[in-house]
């Protein structure tokens, strides 16, 4: 958080690695995240990404991805 601080930042996307919710992976995430936020004066926007799981976009790059490794 500080060294996106120090190069200005005033805009955060949080973004798990996670397609679905679920509390032991995406909330974990995300409340790491904020608690880090917490410790700062400095408070950016931030947004963080709804689940992805069923997004068509996502799903067409997985299948792109399987499709290259075979």
């Amino acid at each position: 958080m500080r060294a996106l601080a120090e190069q200005g930042c005033q805009k955060i996307v949080f973004f798990p690695l996670y397609p679905q919710y679920a509390g032991a992976t995406t909330a974990t995430a995300n409340d790491q995240f904020f608690r880090a936020l917490m410790e700062e004066k400095w408070q950016p926007t931030v947004r963080t990404v709804p689940a992805y799981f069923d997004d068509p976009v996502y799903i067409d790059a997985l299948a792109q991805s399987v499709e290259r490794a075979y």
